[in-house]
């Protein structure tokens, strides 16, 4: 039974699974060098197993230094070669925090400089594994490249996606992981 899903159906509902073999993305994090990397200063990201899901997952472990009032960080991934957003309805993946967040997200940029975002707010449980499931048409226009241009369109092909979490304080030395497993870009998604 294919479903459309909002975020808050993908938190109550415990087990979804993609139909078909349909993937944009599919990452598992089960090659040892996968091609995601730090986002923000002071990240890091190494693969470790995890012993709850008996597979490899990817930890981005950062620090809340930050210039701005704010704080992201977390990992992307190059999109090697670039996307259409013809290719997926759904960004889904699980996630694990280890101290509280503001939100957990999605950004994604395109070749025209356009940045989107889709996120999810608190609260989220600590150190449990969780899902978060972004509809494509729920990623807003964040901004540009050229601070010149202030709303774009998905027409221009995705060239990298970044998860992060936003930090609610900045500055004040605490560390955090963001752990990931099962990071997936595809059309369908069913019960």
């Amino acid at each position: 039974m294919k479903v459309r899903m909002s975020v808050l159906t993908a938190l109550v509902f415990p087990a979804l699974l993609f139909a078909g073999e349909d993937y944009a993305l599919r990452e598992t994090f089960e090659s040892d060098q996968p091609a995601w990397e730090p986002y923000g200063s002071g990240c890091e990201t190494r693969v470790v197993k995890d012993d709850g899901l008996k597979k490899n997952v990817l930890v981005a472990r950062f620090d809340n230094s930050s210039p701005k009032e704010w704080c992201n960080k977390g990992a992307y991934w190059k999109c090697k070669p670039p996307l259409s957003w013809d290719q997926f309805d759904y960004c889904y993946f699980k996630f694990k925090i280890s101290r509280s967040v503001g939100k957990v997200g999605c950004l994604v940029h395109d070749k025209a400089g356009h940045w989107w975002q889709c996120v999810q707010f608190e609260p989220f449980k600590l150190n449990e594994w969780q899902r978060w499931l972004g509809k494509k048409m729920n990623f807003t226009f964040a901004w540009n490249d050229d601070p010149a241009v202030t709303r774009g369109d998905k027409s221009s092909e995705i060239i990298e996606l970044f998860i992060f979490a936003q930090t609610p304080e900045v500055n004040t030395g605490a560390i955090y992981d963001l752990t990931l497993s099962d990071v997936i870009l595809s059309h369908d998604v069913s019960e």
